[in-house]
């Protein structure tokens, strides 16, 4: 397949593949070809852009309102356009990999160092800076809900939530309807 000869509006090469029949692609046809209607605004996005978003953790929502689009259209682009799909998986993919080191992390603790600066003027030139005054290594300890979550998640046959409660009923309806009454009667009768 060839690659479309078309630009968008910035002025960039389109990177989409050419229809074999033709060296433009979908958005990029001829004019004699082009369909009336509203022009897509596929064309303007940014697939860096987008991917740089989605690796910042924005859900769909706030990626089509970033874009200046509907959800619908968002969803639509995603179908239509593959290089747009792959895009915002991959973004979204690194936006979970960095949540996943943050919770291994809390999992198990780590330590960090925690600096401390005052300012401090000089009594000749009267000029204030900030210098180091401690140095401490603090440790944060294992989170328990972090490891809860980690095992719930990676071991769910041996550390799930889910209580298997076996309750069976031997009785009929009409049983406990007639034990029912029988102590009604029992009790309007004292």
């Amino acid at each position: 397949m060839n690659r479309c000869r078309g630009q968008t509006k910035s002025g960039k090469q389109c990177s989409r593949e050419a229809q074999e029949e033709s060296d433009y692609c979908y958005q990029h046809q001829p004019d004699y070809e082009q369909a009336g209607g509203r022009k897509s605004k596929y064309d303007d996005i940014d697939l860096d852009e987008v991917e740089e978003l989605c690796r910042k953790g924005l859900t769909d929502y706030q990626l089509a309102k970033e874009l200046g689009i509907g959800v619908s259209t968002l969803y639509e682009y995603k179908d239509k356009f593959t290089e747009f799909s792959e895009v915002v998986k991959r973004g979204k993919i690194q936006a979970d990999y960095k949540v996943e080191d943050s919770l291994y992390k809390r999992a198990n603790g780590y330590k960090y160092k925690e600096v401390t600066k005052e300012r401090v003027v000089n009594p000749i030139t009267n000029e204030s800076s900030f210098e180091l005054t401690k140095e401490v290594t603090k440790e944060v300890k294992p989170d328990v809900g972090a490891i809860k979550m980690w095992l719930i998640n990676r071991q769910p046959k041996k550390w799930r939530d889910k209580k298997d409660l076996d309750v069976a009923i031997n009785k009929k309806v009409e049983d406990i309807i007639k034990e029912d009454s029988d102590l009604l009667n029992q009790i309007e009768g004292d």
